[in-house]
Formats: C-alpha cells, sequence, structure tokens
C-alpha cells in the first residue's frame, strides 16, 4: 500500500470524517422532523426505542474491536500479512456466530417489547420494524465488522467513509420521497436497511483486496485470551448508553422517547463534530505506545486534552443557550405531547461536558489495550447510572435519566484520568479538575451574557434563519471568550495551536 504518514492519515480521516459528520447532522435533523409530522411522536419514540434496543447488540462484540486493534497495530506495524489476515478471520469467524445470538435476541424481544410497551401499537407494526432495523444489523455482523475493525486501526477509513456520506444523502431522499408519498414508516425503514447495506458489502469485495489479505492464511486468536477484560468495559459501557432511552421506555412511554431523542440531536450533533477531530486519534496513540514513545504521548495528551476542551466549552455555550429555541422550532405543528423542558435540558447538556471531557484519557487506555485494568470502573459507572436513573426518573420523569446519567459520566471521567495519571503517563490528576472547571465557567458565562444580551434587546427566534443567525453570534463570542481565557490559563497550548493551524494553512498554500 502506498506510504502515508500516520499525521496525515489523522488529516485524511480528519476530513472526511468531517464531511460525513456534518451530512450525518443535517440528515439526522431533517428525518426525524419529516418522521414526527408524517406519523407522530409516537412513532417517532418508537423508531427509537427500538433502535436503542437492537443496538444494546453491540454487546455481542464482546470488547472485541479493542483488543482486536491492539494485536493489529503490532502485525501492521511489523507490515505481517499473514498474522493480519489471520486475525481478521478470527474476527469474521466469532462474529458469524454471534450472529446466531443476536436472531436469538431478536425472537425474545419479538415476544416481549410489545406486552411492555404503552401506546397502543398492534403486534405486527411493533414487530415489522424490529425485524426491518435488526436485519440491518444482522448484515452489519456479516460481512462488514472485521474489515472495518482493520481499517479503523490502520487509520484508512476515508476511502469508506466517502461513501458512506453518499448513502446517508440517497437515504434522506429516498425516505422524504416515501414519506410525500405517504408510505408507512415500515416502508422507510426498509428501504433504509437496504441501502446502507451497500457499505459492510463493499468493505466485503474491497478490503481483503486493498490489503492482500490471504484467504488460507490460518486463524489467530490467541490473543482473545484478553477479549473477556474488553469485554467487561464493552459490556458496562453498552448498558450505560441504552440506560435512558429503555428506562424512559419501560417507566413512561415512547412519546417521552421521543421527547428525549428530540433533545438528543442536539447532543448527537455535537458528538458527531467532535469525532471529526478525535476519531483517528485513538491509533495515532496506538502507534505510539506500541513504540514506547511515552514522552511523545505525554505531550501529544496534554495538547489533545486542551483542544476538546476548548472545542466544548465553545459547542456547549452554544447548546446551552440555544437548545430550547430549537427543539421550540423543530417541534413546531406538534402537539401530542410537551417538548419543552428546561431542567431537562440543563441537564442533558453538564451530562455531556462530563462525558466529552474524559475522551482523551478514555482514548490513551483503548490505545494502551488497558482493559482488564480499568474494567471495574466501567460496571460502576453502570450501575450508578441505572439505580440513579430508576430512582430520580420515578420521581421526576424525564429530567431522572439525565441527571443519572451525569453522575455515571462524572465518576467514569474521574476513574479514566486517575488511571492515565498514575498508571500510564505519570501525570497530574489536578490537570482534570482544572479543566472542568474552566470548561464549565466558561460555558455558563457565555450562555448568560448571551441570554441577557437577548433579552436586553429582546432579540427572539421565531424562525430557523434568526435562530441560525444567533448561533453564530454566540459562537463567535465564546470563541472570542475562551481564546482570552486560554491566554490566561493556557497560554502555551494555545501558541501551539494556533502554529500548529499556521503550519497546516503554509503547506496547503505550498502546494
Amino acid at each position: 500500500m502506498e506510504t502515508i504518514s500516520r499525521k496525515q492519515r489523522v488529516i485524511y480521516n480528519s476530513i472526511a470524517n468531517g464531511i460525513y459528520q456534518i451530512v450525518l447532522l443535517i440528515s439526522g435533523l431533517i428525518l426525524p422532523r419529516f418522521i414526527l409530522l408524517a406519523y407522530g411522536s409516537a412513532y417517532n419514540g418508537l423508531v427509537a426505542s427500538l433502535t436503542q434496543f437492537l443496538s444494546i447488540t453491540e454487546i455481542l462484540t464482546m470488547g472485541l474491536a479493542g483488543v482486536a486493534r491492539v494485536e493489529l497495530y503490532n502485525s501492521l506495524a511489523c507490515n505481517d500479512i499473514e498474522k493480519t489476515s489471520g486475525i481478521i478471520k478470527a474476527i469474521k469467524q466469532y462474529m458469524q456466530k454471534a450472529t446466531l445470538i443476536f436472531l436469538f435476541y431478536m425472537l425474545v424481544l419479538l415476544l416481549i417489547y410489545p406486552w411492555f410497551s404503552k401506546d397502543n401499537f398492534s403486534f405486527l407494526e411493533i414487530t415489522s420494524l424490529l425485524v426491518i432495523i435488526g436485519v440491518g444489523n444482522i448484515v452489519t455482523y456479516v460481512c462488514g465488522y472485521a474489515y472495518k475493525v482493520l481499517l479503523d486501526t490502520d487509520n484508512k477509513t476515508y476511502f469508506y467513509t466517502s461513501l458512506r456520506i453518499f448513502l446517508t444523502i440517497a437515504n434522506v431522499f429516498i425516505a422524504i420521497l416515501l414519506i410525500y408519498q405517504n408510505r408507512s414508516i415500515q416502508m422507510v425503514k426498509f428501504f433504509s436497511g437496504v441501502i446502507f447495506a451497500i457499505g459492510p458489502i463493499f468493505l466485503l469485495v474491497s478490503v481483503p483486496k486493498i490489503y492482500k489479505l490471504n484467504p488460507k492464511a490460518p486463524i489467530e486468536n490467541s490473543w482473545m485470551k484478553n477479549q473477556k477484560y474488553a469485554a467487561a468495559n464493552s459490556i458496562a459501557l453498552i448498558i450505560h448508553e441504552n440506560t435512558d432511552i429503555i428506562l424512559l421506555t419501560i417507566l413512561t412511554s415512547t412519546k417521552m422517547v421521543s421527547v428525549y431523542s428530540v433533545y438528543n440531536l442536539v447532543i448527537k450533533g455535537l458528538k458527531g463534530i467532535l469525532s471529526i477531530f478525535t476519531s483517528s486519534m485513538e491509533p495515532y496513540f496506538g502507534n505510539m505506545w506500541a513504540k514506547q514513545e511515552i514522552d511523545e504521548m505525554r505531550g501529544v495528551l496534554n495538547r489533545y486534552e486542551y483542544f476538546v476542551v476548548f472545542f466544548i466549552s465553545v459547542s456547549l455555550s452554544a447548546a446551552l443557550a440555544l437548545i430550547l429555541p430549537f427543539v421550540t422550532l423543530y417541534t413546531r405543528g406538534v402537539n401530542d405531547t410537551e417538548y419543552l423542558l428546561p431542567a431537562f435540558a440543563i441537564a442533558i447538556v453538564l451530562a455531556e461536558l462530563v462525558r466529552c471531557i474524559r475522551i482523551p484519557y478514555l482514548t490513551v487506555v483503548q490505545a494502551a489495550g488497558k482493559y482488564k485494568e480499568t474494567q471495574w470502573g466501567a460496571f460502576v459507572e453502570a450501575g450508578l447510572n441505572i439505580t440513579v436513573s430508576i430512582i430520580l426518573t420515578i420521581r421526576f420523569g424525564i429530567v431522572g435519566v439525565a441527571i443519572g446519567t451525569l453522575v455515571a459520566n462524572l465518576f467514569r471521567t474521574i476513574h479514566y484520568s486517575w488511571f492515565v495519571s498514575h498508571h500510564l503517563l505519570n501525570r497530574q490528576i489536578r490537570n482534570t479538575f482544572y479543566l472542568l472547571c474552566w470548561s464549565l465557567f466558561n460555558i455558563i458565562l457565555n450562555s448568560q451574557l448571551f441570554n441577557f444580551f437577548c433579552l436586553t434587546f429582546k432579540i427572539e427566534f421565531l424562525s430557523w434563519v434568526s435562530w441560525t443567525v444567533g448561533g453564530l453570534m454566540i459562537v463567535s463570542f465564546s470563541i472570542f471568550e475562551v481564546i482570552v481565557s486560554s491566554f490566561i490559563f493556557y497560554k502555551s497550548n494555545l501558541r501551539w495551536i494556533i502554529k500548529f493551524f499556521e503550519t497546516y494553512l503554509n503547506r496547503i498554500k505550498n502546494r
């Protein structure tokens, strides 16, 4: 394959992923809006609920990808095609077995989901949607999973991401066309499944040729002995990430799930934008860890965590100030349930803040393959989320699940930071607390000053145009404020980022 430096791969992936996340963000805003208007909050919540229940089957990977990446970092660094081929064959074999378990889970869900659904959906409506969504997951498991792991490890997902951009755009157009033709929600989801199945099939055909994988290579599965430790982290993480919607489905209704999913559009959008800059960092750290470049890892982590906090200070300032106007505009014309919930908006933004702070430390832990050493924290996080969420959801409704997530995220962020600081890179954990306090200060200051400005000049967001202008205003102001406060508290990191962008722009000009 062509020689591309690890820094170039990060840039290529970031550009491709950036375009993809923008497309994904736009499609994620458009389609649920059409579904809300065409089918109502109950159906929108049903689709979100079923998708979340089926996504629990990620547990079937049982930490497989994380452990495999650690092993693939070494085989790719040594250009060992035979070993790489054997690892990929082991992943494929495992996923074929996992598919049988997934089919059994689907059968169980077909039998029990209609009984605890509190809305008046027929058995056929629920089961047909469940099967359609589930079959799409099966195609991903059987055809594309192993090859996606390989591309992720080698930081070469950019060409596959380009295909996903096209498929996402095609899905939006076809779904809207079907909705305008008054087709059923089942028909809409069926065609979405067909479109997105093209991606895994493409990987199945192309990746073995690109990497010249040997189909006759012996299966290399000795590394799977560490899978049980990665599995513990994966299981706990999946439980943690799916708790909110599952508890809302069981304890409230699909309409509350719909409310949650609308607010979560904002959070998912921010996660997607942030992933533009973070998705390629695990292989980057993994390559350094494999070569034991500890000093370089420490320096990169310092700049990486500062960049993440810079981003979330700006983005969550805008989110806190504009999430309620967004929900008001987005749900205009939908009157079957109450969507305007200020307390929930604050709680979900704070939960996302704490989650984002952990990203640099989680990246280092996964790159180093330290699953066994951190698994206890994963289960404590999941347990905290479930326990606190159940107690508070019964008392406070939807706000309870956001508070439960906030508490769990705070614990896990501290745990990851402590582990990286004391067991991997020998650094001060107080850096994490400083960053958390700094970001919280920025978010509160920027959002409150913006709200004061709007109240003073009687600015209202009555259209998407005015909302967009408001977004540009607070983002611009927040960037200015964060730069000023960075100059006071994080001057060296600010100088590094400025120097990095100057160097990057000069390279573009000189081409």
